[in-house]
């Protein structure tokens, strides 16, 4: 009965691909595409995103095809979908639960509030631009698929020490391979500390899951006053979520527990482990919906969506 059903299914894209376009551009056009090397998940959200009804586009599994019976502004995007290579058109709203504040402000952290006022005392910053908004022991962000974002910045009085235990690469580099900055070996006008920053990146795979990627970047100033970032080689943590599940920032990394270990010393005793901070992280996804304009084939296939 399968093989009877995807028979059907490439006799009615055989007989329908041929037809003429439609002169309507309301009017549905009959089309197959053919995917190639391009794996049906990888764009499936995408495809869903853009399509006008529910059985606007079928994939065709035997002959790796899809058949899109649609208008033509439809064809358009997944003709741009398949030739861009676009990420999957949704945001991720990641949250930022700092949920023992109590503990943490008895112990010199605090969210958002003042600066730090003693070597012992360290301030977290929600930065990022107009899309990070603090709401009492949280740090909330949306982030594009696929994309990178500052979760927070910190402020320490007295830069710890620890800090300089690890290797550096620049960050946001346009150099291939970058030369990695050795511990110790840093270079002498970047003088002056200005505290770290946590960064966040996130991805929405064929199953329905997220992965995000959590990774630290240290911020020094030059002589000439200018912030030069580097991220922490070697040190992040990959958290693989659905949608709403709350999870430890840290995760089960090593190397991301040691730093977050250093970077909170005064607050964690030698007996604690990191997850004493209680710094959760969640994940949402925001699908992003197709807009009603006109038709532009030359036009970025984001622009024909909005939150």
């Amino acid at each position: 009965m399968k093989h009877c059903t995807t028979l059907l299914w490439i006799l009615l894209f055989l007989s329908l691909e041929h037809l003429s376009p439609a002169a309507n551009s309301n009017e549905r056009i009959v089309k197959g595409y053919d995917l190639g090397s391009i794996k049906y998940e990888q764009i499936k959200v995408a495809l869903d995103a853009v399509k006008s009804h529910d059985k606007a586009i079928s994939y065709i599994k035997a002959t790796n095809k899809l058949l899109v019976i649609d208008k033509a502004s439809v064809h358009q995007l997944v003709q741009q979908i398949l030739q861009q290579g676009a990420p999957v058109p949704i945001n991720l709203i990641v949250d930022i639960d700092f949920a023992n504040q109590k503990m943490l402000k008895e112990r010199g952290i605090s969210i958002g509030i003042g600066s730090a006022r003693s070597p012992r005392e360290l301030t977290i910053h929600g930065r990022n631009r107009s899309t990070t908004h603090q709401q009492n022991t949280s740090i909330k962000l949306m982030v594009a698929n696929q994309s990178e974002a500052q979760l927070w910045s910190t402020e320490t009085a007295l830069t710890t020490a620890h800090l300089h235990n690890y290797d550096l690469l620049p960050f946001q580099s346009t150099i291939k391979n970058p030369k990695i900055i050795k511990r110790g070996k840093f270079a002498r006008p970047l003088i002056r500390p200005l505290g770290s920053s946590m960064w966040v990146t996130g991805r929405l795979l064929a199953n329905g899951l997220v992965e995000v990627e959590v990774f630290p970047v240290l911020r020094y100033q030059d002589k000439s006053e200018k912030e030069q970032l580097f991220r922490v080689h070697k040190v992040s943590t990959k958290l693989t979520l659905r949608p709403g599940q709350r999870m430890f920032m840290a995760g089960n990394s090593g190397s991301m527990k040691n730093f977050m270990r250093d970077l909170f010393a005064s607050a964690i005793t030698s007996r604690e482990s990191t997850d004493s901070l209680s710094i959760y992280i969640t994940c949402q996804v925001k699908k992003l919906t197709m807009r009603n304009r006109s038709n532009d084939s030359e036009s970025p296939i984001w622009q024909h969506f909005k939150e």
